[in-house]
């Protein structure tokens, strides 16, 4: 589906004294594609979960709306949806003049509806990892397929597919870590086939995949997967790691 601005307004041409919170946050959202306001609220205006309240959340409101303005942010809503905030190409010109060290991403140009919830969840574990501290470093699926795909493609030479995980971090032993969130169910068949694609990562590609961390959505699914790790697999329930970050379970998802 191709995005629109929600509201289309021309540029006043007015500028913005662009925060360091805000080049971070346009860097958070082009690696991740995407992200609602309750979601940056808590990673970019809040020290720590219990400051999340309707005042911060407003004041981040706020703050995305005048990035959006000025042409660094552009909108889409899903019927009655909160609305998802991308980088625009002008948004990414910014991150390559303020962070040119980083390989940036193109701006996105589609949002596929099917995974909405899935990414919802998975900017919420990244959150709760990276608030416990046991996590950093976090490179997305998107920012994977540049990265990664020729080089798993080099490795397998046609024998297997290329395989993206939902994300790569390092633990807090500097481990890089291959994170996967389950949000469907998936029979015996079908978890085999998974953890045999991640297992081929890790015996051939352990420069780049050290480790694996599991997160399940359901207990059955947490269960089936628990059934079949490995020394350098772990598995975790999605609420149990928010809970961990400090999340209030009930008001984000």
């Amino acid at each position: 589906m191709e995005l629109r601005e929600e509201e289309k307004r021309k540029n006043t041409g007015t500028g913005v004294d662009l925060q360091s919170r805000d080049v971070d946050l346009l860097l958070y959202l082009n690696e991740m594609g995407w992200g609602q306001a309750d979601i940056l609220c808590m990673r970019f205006f809040c020290k720590r979960p219990a400051e999340f309240n309707e005042a911060r959340l407003k004041t981040a409101k706020r703050r995305l709306w005048i990035l959006q303005e000025t042409g660094y942010l552009r909108t889409f809503r899903v019927a009655n949806a909160p609305l998802c905030f991308f980088v625009t190409h002008k948004g990414v010109q910014v991150l390559e003049q303020k962070r040119p060290h980083v390989i940036h991403l193109k701006s996105m140009k589609a949002l596929y509806l099917s995974l909405n919830e899935h990414t919802k969840r998975i900017h919420w574990a990244r959150i709760a990892l990276e608030f416990s501290g046991q996590c950093k470093g976090w490179r997305s699926e998107r920012r994977l397929k540049v990265d990664d795909f020729v080089a798993q493609n080099k490795v397998f030479q046609g024998a297997y597919h290329a395989y993206m995980p939902d994300g790569v971090y390092l633990n807090q032993d500097n481990k890089k870590v291959l994170f996967e969130l389950e949000h469907a169910e998936k029979t015996k068949k079908q978890v085999d086939e998974k953890l045999g694609q991640i297992d081929r990562l890790l015996d051939l590609m352990p420069d780049r995949y050290q480790a694996c961390h599991i997160v399940s959505t359901t207990k059955t699914m947490r269960d089936k997967y628990k059934e079949r790790m490995k020394h350098n697999y772990y598995v975790s329930e999605f609420n149990e790691v928010l809970l961990q970050g400090g999340l209030n379970v009930r008001s984000l998802v």
